[in-house]
């Protein structure tokens, strides 16, 4: 007896509903399970005040500050490695440093001062 084509096409479609439907199902759980994790994020992010943009700046490597290549790597070997790092040096304590010239510096505080950066005060002793 031959098997019926018919009758194996249907038990085919029905199996092929049937993982239809437990993909859609777990499609629809991934669903809550991420908009969860969205609705999570957005309360610890606004629990957070925002970074200003000095402080973000702060957290960015010097290689945003478009410097030279002399001058970034100087830099890099001084182990300045984040605009946050230059900030804490005065332009005396930059110019002591064995690898920055005073061309270098002059760089560094015109491409601060274009993005409304400036190097730290010295303290002055009264």
């Amino acid at each position: 007896m031959k098997p019926d084509p018919d009758k194996a096409l249907q038990t085919d479609i029905l199996a092929l509903r049937q993982q239809i439907q437990l993909r859609q199902s777990e499609l629809k759980e991934l669903e809550r399970s991420l908009a969860a994790a969205l609705a999570q994020q957005a309360i610890g992010q606004a629990a957070r005040p925002a970074l200003t943009n000095h402080e973000r700046l702060a957290i960015e490597p010097i290689e945003v500050l478009g410097l030279t290549l002399r001058t970034a790597s100087c830099l890099r070997t001084d182990n300045i490695l984040y605009v946050g790092d230059l900030l804490r040096h005065t332009e005396q304590t930059l110019s002591r440093r064995s690898s920055l010239g005073i061309v270098q510096v002059q760089e560094i505080i015109g491409v601060m001062a274009a993005r409304g950066l400036r190097l730290a005060e010295p303290h002055r002793l009264v």
